[in-house]
């Protein structure tokens, strides 16, 4: 029987997975403890420096700060300063842009960020929620629609919170008016409304 070298050897596997960067999701859709989100900042933290040039690298860096900072009871990482540093190291990238946008989120500086983004890296599905938010606030209806149209298409999105708008719309009569507060009440119905996904729910 081989079987103490098979455990000995799956046990190895584990520590070292368990010890590998990994993508960071949206938080809506896949949530960790602060811990997780820590080591994962760590592990991308290194993997920059002896990296640099990794563009991809410095979104997931950036995620796992930031959800780091808000998983916890204190800022644990100073995100505009990891801004400037991927500015630096990969610049004229969709990363860099995206990042910049993200800094410069609630002023109307921000959104030429993200349209350079887009223009780098128009598959980019985690753009998409961005663009109709732009689109909206700049009065572009038809545009908005079809970038919702695009993300809901793209399946990228928290069904989650999609049926809990599905539902939170359904409790308002006809000519009503919905009130929301944030991006996690107010997306998903544009989504549901713009993309006619609310009669596909």
């Amino acid at each position: 029987m081989k079987i103490a070298p098979i455990l000995l050897l799956l046990q190895l596997l584990l520590a070292v997975s368990a010890s590998a960067q990994q993508p960071v999701a949206r938080i809506t859709q896949v949530a960790h403890s602060q811990n997780w989100y820590l080591e994962q900042a760590a592990l991308w933290q290194q993997h920059l420096k002896e990296q640099p040039k990794d563009a991809d690298a410095w979104l997931q860096y950036y995620f796992a700060a930031r959800y780091a900072n808000t998983t916890g009871a204190s800022a644990a990482f100073d995100l505009n300063a990891i801004v400037d540093q991927a500015t630096a190291q990969v610049p004229a990238t969709a990363s860099a842009e995206f990042l910049q946008y993200m800094k410069l989120l609630g002023s109307m500086e921000a959104f030429p960020h993200l349209l350079k983004a887009y223009e780098y890296r128009p598959e980019w599905t985690d753009l998409y929620h961005d663009m109709v938010g732009y689109y909206v606030l700049v009065g572009d209806d038809y545009t908005a629609k079809a970038f919702c149209r695009k993300w809901f298409d793209s399946g990228d999105y928290s069904p989650g919170l999609l049926k809990w708008n599905y539902n939170m719309l359904m409790s308002v009569e006809q000519n009503g008016i919905l009130l929301t507060w944030g991006d996690n009440d107010t997306y998903p119905v544009w989504l549901l409304q713009y993309a006619g996904a609310f009669e596909r729910m």
